[in-house]
C-alpha cells in the first residue's frame, strides 16, 4: 500500500504542476502570474502607511488600478505581497542621489523609521541611490522610498522609476 499511495501522490503532484527541480519550483502557483511579470524596485526604507519595516528586494507590478509591491527573495518563487499604491493617487517620483537624499531628510521633507535611518548612516559611503514615490491616500500625503546600492546605483534607480512610469500609463 506504501508503494501505491507513493504513486498516486507523484501523479497528483505532477498533474498540479507543482514539480521542483534542485529545490526550485518550475511553474507558478498563481495563474497567469510568473517572475518576469515584476520589475526591481530596490530596497523599501519607509513611508507607506501598510508597512513600518525595512524590505530588501522589492519588486512591483501593476494591477488594474493600482500598483502592487512585493518581498522578493532570492528563489524561484513568487514574491510575497506587501502593500499597494492606486494609479490615480500618484502625484510624482523623484531619484536622488545621497546627499540630496540626505538634505531632504534633514528639513523634514521626507521621513523614515528608525531602523531605515540608521541603515543610511552605515552605508555612508555615496554610493546609493533613492526613489521617493509621493501620492495621497485621500487623508494625507506619503512620500514612499526606496534605496539602490553599488556602483551603479543611480543607473538602477532611474530605470526602475522609468519602469515605475511606464506602468502608470
Amino acid at each position: 500500500m506504501g508503494a501505491l499511495g507513493l504513486i498516486m501522490f507523484l501523479i497528483l503532484v505532477l498533474k498540479k504542476g507543482v514539480v521542483k527541480e534542485g529545490g526550485h519550483v518550475n511553474k507558478s502557483s498563481v495563474p497567469g502570474i510568473t517572475l518576469i511579470d515584476f520589475e526591481p524596485m530596490g530596497n523599501y526604507l519607509g513611508g507607506h502607511p501598510a508597512s513600518d519595516n525595512v524590505i530588501a528586494s522589492t519588486v512591483f507590478r501593476k494591477n488594474s488600478d493600482c500598483c502592487l509591491f512585493f518581498y522578493k527573495d532570492g528563489s524561484y518563487s513568487l514574491p510575497e505581497y506587501k502593500f499597494k499604491i492606486k494609479i490615480r493617487s500618484f502625484k510624482n517620483i523623484f531619484v536622488d542621489d545621497l546627499s540630496s537624499f540626505e538634505k531632504k531628510l534633514i528639513s523634514g521633507a521626507i521621513t523614515l523609521t528608525k531602523e531605515a535611518s540608521n541603515l543610511i548612516k552605515k552605508k555612508n559611503d555615496g554610493q546609493l541611490a533613492f526613489i521617493t514615490i509621493n501620492w495621497t491616500d485621500g487623508q494625507s500625503d506619503n512620500s514612499t522610498v526606496f534605496s539602490f546600492e553599488g556602483k551603479d546605483a543611480m543607473q538602477r534607480a532611474n530605470t526602475a522609476k522609468d519602469s515605475f512610469l511606464q506602468t502608470l500609463n
